[in-house]
Formats: structure tokens, sequence, C-alpha cells
């Protein structure tokens, strides 16, 4: 090869490799983009499923203390029921 075969070889090669690692930059700048996304995901999973456990937690308590007097009345029934055989 001539000089100048090498020297352009050299250019292009070169040229390849910066290339290359602006695409491997970017590359992980997309990735660490994407794991920050992520971890965002998570943390708004968490929190979402923390308030829906307190809000069932709470209506299951508002619903015991609704079905507690009915459950009263029938206890009441069934030992007067029983009182009378």
């Amino acid at each position: 090869m001539s000089l100048f075969g090498n020297i352009e070889k050299l250019i292009t090669e070169h040229g390849s490799a910066a290339v290359l690692r602006e695409r491997i930059t970017l590359a992980q700048e997309k990735y660490a983009a994407l794991e920050k996304k992520l971890a965002d995901v998570k943390e708004d999973h968490a929190k979402e499923l923390k308030q829906l456990k307190a809000d069932h937690a709470k209506e299951i308590e508002e619903l015991k203390s609704r079905l507690a007097p009915a459950a009263k009345r029938r206890s009441k029934a069934r030992r007067k029921t029983r009182a009378t055989r």
C-alpha cells in the first residue's frame, strides 16, 4: 500500500472508532434513562400499592362496623329461639 493508502485507512478506522464511541455513549445514556424511569415506576407502584392496602383496610373496618349490629341482632334472635324451645 502506498503512504496515502495507509493514511486513508487510518482516517477511516479512526472515524469508525469515533462513531462507535458516540453510539456506545448514546446507548449508555438511554440505558441510564430507562433505569431511572424503571426506578420511578417502581416507586410509584409501591406508593400506589401502599395506598390501596390502606384503603382496603379502612373499607374492611367500615364493613365490620356496619355488620356488627346485625350480627348482634342475629345472635340475640338465636338465643331467644333456643330459649323458647
